[in-house]
């Protein structure tokens, strides 16, 4: 079941898992819900993924308060990709 928040946000393959209000912003945590990525480089989709890292990006105000997304980084493994050793 989507929440109201993901309805709000509207964003593909995404759902919010929480929020925190802190010192007068808004943080949106978000959960990535599609198993693997495509390589920016080669375009090759892949479900082995190497880490995933955390960026803050900043989004349109809402209710006259600036909001924030944490949005899941993935990095896919190189190696496994190209047979590398």
């Amino acid at each position: 079941m989507t929440s109201l928040l993901d309805n709000l946000l509207d964003l593909a393959e995404t759902t919010v898992e929480g929020y925190q209000e802190v010192e007068g912003y808004v943080c949106l945590h978000l959960k990535l819900l599609n198993r693997g990525t495509h390589c920016p480089h080669c375009n090759y989709y892949t479900a082995e993924l190497h880490q995933t890292t955390q960026i803050l990006v900043r989004d349109l105000s809402s209710f006259g308060k600036p909001v924030y997304l944490r949005v899941p980084r993935r990095i896919s493994s190189e190696k496994k990709k190209t047979g590398d050793k």
